[in-house]
């Protein structure tokens, strides 16, 4: 089955196609350009919005369903032209594309909203035939669906499901990205009095629930894609600083976050007791239903001190192909930007293996370092994990896996490091660091494109 998904490079998105294609789905992903492909953890295949209506209209591709994500983020300081956007990026894409699968054989369109959708109602439990409440962002989810719905009346054979989203829980992105930091260090809190209702959904669960839509034709109109287990604002920062064995700081002034996010603060006030009834009475099962399994699954109880990033590729070529390039260590330097003048000096065994001891040099803003990591474990076309011995970092631990997708590998780096100094070091070159990191992964990223043309 064929599914064209808009939104694929974004948090959302990017689980969803991987999901879709470890189902055995081929997915297409929606592109303002495609000659500028973006580097996603799944294999796709990338269609130019200009070209679509030609494709469709010529059936030059059949596609089977349509999931629909695109939207330009809440979470920014509103103003007039960023209100526009939030709105025009929603209604407009899907309106377009209600026009181009206008009569046609789409078995099934699903389309995103949010619990936005209610407003701010306090302790109410909202369901799906609750009324919509009041402020821009039901206004926009309002719009969204009624676009979405016009499918019913210009494609008749298509089913349509539109799922509002709550607050979505996944590791590094999403909602979590920005709240992490904060109760790491020790200094999260609730916002206000706390008594708020947070209504949330574990990534996880929403991409099974997008999936779980698509393969049933009894699920269809409009579903709460949120978790069975809504908690206040206060038990949801408890249980997050518990994942770091801390204990809530002082609560968040309002008046901080208003003028922090200015009128966009209403969705951080707003309290939604949703429910999702509907899907568990149909026959969907939630994996993570209480927040302190989401919370455990996706936030690690680091230091402190200490980040963790995680870089995702899939690459078009066998992990048995793929996996002896990277067991080379003299590979690491033409993987490496050149800006770092990085070299491999030599290493404690002939051939990379668990126990191997590896020492090279680089520069770091001109200083040279020595640097020397240890091969803590080595699973053959699976995975390998290094630790630096001595070097720049006060620490830095490094899995990588490599996991078979479609016919080609999803090339998967996971990266603890702590800068020295500790919270001084964090405070003044921490930023640098992580900026370094980010451009040293995308560089690797575009260089292994031209490297697998050789190993293919």
């Amino acid at each position: 089955m064929n599914i064209l998904v808009t939104g694929g490079t974004g948090f959302v998105g990017k689980k969803l196609g991987f999901n879709l294609v470890k189902n055995g789905y081929k997915v297409f992903t929606l592109v303002r350009d495609k000659k500028k492909k973006p580097i996603l953890p799944y294999p796709c295949t990338f269609l130019d919005w200009n070209d679509l209506s030609d494709i469709i209209n010529n059936k030059k591709i059949e596609i089977h369903s349509v999931v629909n994500l695109a939207g330009e983020p809440v979470a920014q300081r509103w103003n007039d032209k960023i209100k526009r956007e939030i709105l025009n990026s929603r209604v407009d894409t899907t309106n377009r594309l209600v026009k181009i699968f206008k009569n046609s054989d789409l078995k099934s369109f699903i389309s995103s909203s949010a619990i936005g959708y209610y407003g701010d109602r306090d302790d109410e439990k909202l369901t799906e035939e609750s009324e919509s409440g009041s402020g821009f962002l039901t206004r926009v989810c309002v719009e969204w669906e009624r676009a979405a719905l016009k499918i019913k009346e210009e494609s008749p054979k298509t089913k349509c499901v539109i799922l509002r989203l709550g607050m979505v829980l996944g590791e590094g992105e999403g909602a979590l990205a920005q709240m992490v930091p904060p109760f790491q260090a020790g200094v999260g809190g609730m916002i206000g009095d706390g008594k708020m209702w947070v209504s949330w959904i574990h990534v996880e669960d929403l991409v099974n629930m997008i999936g779980w839509a698509i393969e049933n034709d009894s699920v269809k109109g409009v579903y709460n894609a949120v978790s069975p287990n809504p908690v206040t604002n206060k038990e949801f920062s408890e249980k997050l600083a518990a994942r770091f064995n801390k204990k809530l700081f002082l609560p968040v002034p309002k008046l901080a976050v208003k003028v922090l996010f200015g009128e966009m603060s209403q969705v951080v006030f707003a309290s939604q007791k949703v429910q999702s009834e509907k899907a568990s009475e149909q026959g969907f099962t939630y994996k993570y239903s209480t927040v302190s399994e989401a919370l455990k699954s996706t936030v690690e109880s680091l230091d402190a001190f200490e980040k963790k990033v995680i870089f995702e590729q899939w690459l078009p070529i066998s992990k048995e192909r793929l996996f002896p390039y990277f067991q080379d260590e003299k590979n690491l330097e033409e993987l490496t930007p050149p800006w770092l003048n990085f070299k491999v000096l030599n290493k404690s065994t002939d051939q990379i293996q668990k126990g191997t001891i590896v020492n090279y040099q680089l520069k770091l803003y001109g200083i040279p370092f020595g640097w020397q990591t240890e091969i803590l474990d080595m699973q053959k076309n699976k995975s390998f994990i290094d630790n630096q011995v001595k070097g720049p970092y006060s620490k830095w631990h490094h899995t990588h896996d490599f996991i078979a997708l479609g016919e080609g590998t999803l090339v998967k780096d996971t990266i603890r490091y702590k800068v020295p100094m500790s919270g001084l070091g964090k405070t003044f070159a921490g930023p640098k660091v992580d900026n370094d990191v980010k451009k040293i992964f995308k560089y690797r990223s575009e260089k292994i494109l031209d490297v697998i043309k050789g190993l293919s």
